[in-house]
């Protein structure tokens, strides 16, 4: 049954669309009952109307010979089948400039990222955080500490590292 739309769809120029393979499809039904001799709706032809199906209208309303239809039909395939080209190419360029702008918004906050760390890495605090930190993975100290207790440690640790005297009050 599919095979013998097909071979209908083929011979009135309609394979290009969707639903002429399938069946219960608007242009299907027009199809059958066009080869089976019955009469189509208005209803029908409004729709052929509206899908541009205008030599099919004509020859359905038997307006033009066949081999007219067929000529006319021919060249409606062919532009429906560029239109159709031409609207996939709109919409494969539409969509690679949405991928490349949000590239570019991706790229420009990483760029924006990097700069704040940057600028980050630059201040006091932060290379004093650092050194902190490196000095405590140094001793392996890596427990918590009471925040009265946190500047004083650090002291203790940079006179160690920097090979100076520890004063009496910091030895336990």
């Amino acid at each position: 049954m599919s095979n013998d739309r097909e071979v209908v769809s083929r011979k009135y120029h309609v394979d290009d669309l969707p639903g002429t393979k399938l069946p219960a499809t608007r242009i299907t039904g027009i199809l059958e009952r066009l080869q089976q001799g019955e009469p189509i709706s208005q209803l029908s032809l409004r729709y052929l109307d509206s899908q541009g199906l205008l030599a099919l209208k004509k020859f359905i309303m038997q307006d033009i010979p066949f081999d007219q239809f067929h000529q006319e039909a021919e060249e409606e395939q062919i532009l429906r089948i560029r239109k159709a080209k031409l609207d996939r190419i709109a919409k494969e360029e539409e969509a690679r400039l949405i991928e490349e702008a949000r590239q570019e918004s991706v790229r420009i906050a990483q760029q924006k990222s990097l700069e704040k760390r940057k600028a980050l890495e630059k201040t006091p605090q932060y290379k004093a955080r650092m050194k902190n930190r490196f000095l405590r993975n140094k001793y392996a100290i890596d427990c918590y500490i009471e925040k009265i207790d946190f500047h004083r440690l650090m002291d203790i640790l940079r006179r160690i590292d920097e090979d100076n005297r520890l004063f009496e009050n910091d030895l336990l």
